[in-house]
């Protein structure tokens, strides 16, 4: 007997280890499959999140900001700081242009609803007006001027502008 242990030892102890290593793989494959199971399920679930219709992910974002939707905007025309007209815009209907008294002009070239400026360019992170910002244009006479307008600033493309635009008032929807 002490003989059979001797010459059958190593192959033993070998066989022995892999059967052990066979079933610790077979476990460790099962628990992979359970975790690879779960990872499909889990990005499954954000494909389905990423396939909301865009209304809903509208409702939702439109939850997040809260209720502060802008509705009208009122503002007033200055021209070497004098007033020149006044203009109201309904950020439901907006126009692209705006016609003052005395021939004054005032076209919208852009409209950010939700603006912010990334990497010096505007943009806007929804189609609900929460901080609503402007570039618009002002003719009079065959002189023109581009101004960009957000709430608390307008800004113009000219050095020594003759034209600005002030915000007068706003309401919010309901």
């Amino acid at each position: 007997m002490k003989r059979l242990y001797k010459g059958v030892g190593i192959p033993v102890i070998l066989a022995c280890l892999l059967i052990m290593t066979g079933c610790n793989f077979e476990m460790l494959n099962e628990n992979n499959d359970k975790d690879d199971e779960a990872d499909r399920q889990k990005v499954s679930g954000e494909v389905g999140k990423q396939k909301l219709d865009k209304k809903q992910a509208a409702e939702n974002e439109k939850r997040e900001h809260g209720d502060a939707e802008f509705r009208d905007i009122f503002f007033s025309v200055l021209e070497n700081g004098e007033e020149v007209g006044t203009f109201v815009i309904d950020l439901t209907k907006l126009k692209e242009v705006y016609h003052l008294d005395d021939d004054y002009e005032v076209a919208i070239l852009g409209y950010y609803p939700d603006y912010e400026l990334v990497d010096g360019e505007p943009i806007s992170n929804s189609d609900y007006p929460f901080n609503p910002a402007f570039i618009f244009e002002i003719k009079h006479e065959g002189e023109e001027e581009k101004l960009f307008f957000n709430l608390g600033s307008t800004v113009s493309a000219k050095d020594d502008p003759k034209f600005d635009i002030e915000l007068i008032d706003f309401t919010l929807k309901d």
